[in-house]
């Protein structure tokens, strides 16, 4: 269901904002944004867990700080698969 990820999305957003430097802590913004999507929509049944989006996920979790360098080690990985060809770099 999209409205349940959007949900999550918006609470990684939220958590980011009130952190923005160092998030949550690293994989803490799982329970936290489901524990602020329940609290949005308490007579509605609600689904907890990472934000489905690894930027999202990566920004609520871990702030600036966490993000950056994450970030950076993508490009160098997806760097080194792109350079390596073939059908690594495709994918």
């Amino acid at each position: 269901n999209i409205t349940e990820r959007q949900r999550l999305w918006v609470a990684n957003i939220e958590l980011f904002k009130m952190r923005p430097l160092t998030g949550t802590g690293f994989m803490q913004n799982n329970g936290l944004g489901g524990a602020y999507v329940q609290r949005q929509y308490p007579n509605e049944v609600t689904f907890g867990g990472h934000a489905h989006n690894n930027l999202l996920h990566m920004i609520g979790g871990t702030g600036i700080a966490g993000t950056l360098p994450w970030i950076l080690w993508c490009a160098i990985v997806f760097a080194i698969a792109w350079r390596s060809g073939g059908s690594l770099g495709l994918g």
